[in-house]
């Protein structure tokens, strides 16, 4: 009964919204805002769920941030604004594809390099051993 209410109560107002939505501007504009809110949702993760897009997401927060890229397009912010003020609000960890940095790259190298150093040390230990 709650999750009837909830999915009643998420329709209500995705069918307020949109109206209000077509009745600020051309049933173009709306197509392209909702195409931008699905790209721009698409690529950031929700920090709620475990793994999943904001877009796939119907947790409270996806929601809500669902609801601030909206806002946000119609206020006349490009998607690199957005995905910057996100960011800026939650840190890189928002992104499901972080930026690349050298300290993104250094922390994907890092390990195999280790990784290969422990090798190193242990084949170099045996051939010792072997003499």
């Amino acid at each position: 009964m709650k999750n009837l209410l909830k999915l009643l109560i998420l329709n209500l107002i995705i069918v307020m919204s949109s109206t209000s939505a077509i009745a600020s501007g051309s049933i173009e504009e709306v197509i392209e805002r909702d195409n931008s809110v699905v790209r721009i949702t698409k690529k950031l993760k929700c920090l709620v769920c475990s793994g999943e897009s904001i877009y796939d997401s119907n947790s409270n927060f996806s929601i809500a941030v669902r609801e601030f890229v909206k806002n946000e397009l119609e206020r006349g912010q490009n998607e690199q604004e957005i995905l910057d003020n996100l960011v800026n609000s939650y840190g890189e960890e928002i992104l499901l594809a972080p930026f690349f940095s050298v300290k993104n790259l250094l922390l994907w190298i890092l390990p195999f390099l280790l990784l290969v150093f422990g090798f190193y040390k242990l084949l170099s230990a045996q051939a010792d051993n072997f003499r």
